[in-house]
């Protein structure tokens, strides 16, 4: 499954669909059972379209002629909205980190595979200068690569079980590593969260 060539997910949100505009949500199937969710579909302008149907071309994706419109289920996550940008207890480090992209990689039979989520400075700066120039400057510094977030250590709630503004990721492991932790790298993590949290 890993060949080494990382993408992202800020690097889908933006492609332009011919005919529909840009990408402005990926959509993967996490159902029981799955180790690593499958991304299933992307949603541009109105429409949210399978990604299979979607093919590479010059000024874009291309979308096959008479392809219906992809119906989420209960156990597919919109990347954007469920996981960008949401905290989770890194009990490592002992802190709260902000999930600030997610890495994608191809599987053998060419589809987009999550297999974790990145907290790091460079995934900002990817985020906040596309097009290579956050990558370039990141080198520039002389930025270590980030160490991702395994999606096998992050647990996420199925659709119906979410609650309207509730957390929908957590580390599996933070309750069982919680405990390890001492009382006052406890307490400096419950500093950095939010009084829901």
């Amino acid at each position: 499954m890993d060949d080494g060539s990382w993408e992202f997910l800020t690097q889908l949100l933006g492609t332009k669909v011919v005919g529909l505009g840009p990408v402005h949500e990926v959509l993967a199937h996490n159902g029981a059972g799955d180790d690593y969710p499958r991304v299933v579909a992307v949603a541009a302008g109105n429409r949210t379209v399978p990604l299979a149907a979607l093919t590479d071309g010059e000024s874009g994706w291309t979308l096959k002629e008479g392809t219906a419109d992809y119906t989420p289920g209960a156990f597919d996550l919109h990347l954007k909205r469920d996981v960008l940008d949401k905290q989770i207890v890194d009990t490592g480090d002992a802190r709260v980190v902000r999930v600030s992209d997610v890495r994608l990689t191809r599987a053998p039979d060419g589809s987009l595979i999550v297999v974790g989520v990145d907290p790091g400075q460079k995934a900002v700066l990817r985020r906040l200068l596309p097009s290579g120039w956050g990558e370039a400057l990141a080198r520039t510094f002389k930025m270590r690569e980030s160490t991702f977030i395994k999606w096998s250590d992050v647990a996420s709630t199925p659709q119906s079980d979410r609650d309207e503004g509730a957390g929908v990721i957590r580390l599996r492991t933070s309750r069982d590593s919680l405990h390890e932790l001492h009382p006052a790298d406890i307490a400096d993590i419950l500093e950095q969260l939010s009084p829901h949290d």
